[in-house]
Order: C-alpha cells, then sequence, then structure tokens
C-alpha cells in the first residue's frame, strides 16, 4: 500500500470511530515513510488520538473526590 492510502485508510479508520485501528495505521505511515509529509501528519494525528485517548481515561469517580476531599 502506498503512503497516501495507508494514510487516507487510517483517516477512514478514525472517522468510522476505530481509533486504535487508526493509530496502528499512522504508526505505520510514520515508521514506514519517515520525514514525508505524511509522516508528519500522522504523528500529529497520533498525538490528538493519545490525547483523546487520556482524557477519555481521566474520569475521577464522584465517591472517590469526596474521599480525598
Amino acid at each position: 500500500m502506498t503512503c497516501e492510502k495507508l494514510f487516507n485508510k487510517a483517516c477512514e479508520e478514525k472517522i468510522n470511530g476505530c481509533p486504535e485501528r487508526a493509530y496502528e495505521l499512522f504508526a505505520e505511515v510514520v515508521h514506514d515513510y519517515p520525514g514525508t509529509t505524511f509522516a508528519i501528519y500522522a504523528n500529529e494525528e497520533m498525538i490528538g488520538l493519545s490525547v483523546n485517548n487520556a482524557t477519555e481515561y481521566s474520569y475521577i469517580p464522584s465517591y472517590y473526590e469526596e474521599a480525598i476531599a
């Protein structure tokens, strides 16, 4: 698969709600095509997916917040 097709497939996976698969494909672009514009954008997408994943799991239950206070 070419760099552009791989990048586009990763974008499709992201749009279709499969962030794990999108991350894997973006990582493949970064690894296989370093220094290309697609690799730069893929790296940015990977950072965005990581941040979204981290904020999704940063929820603190209210009972825990009350125990801390």
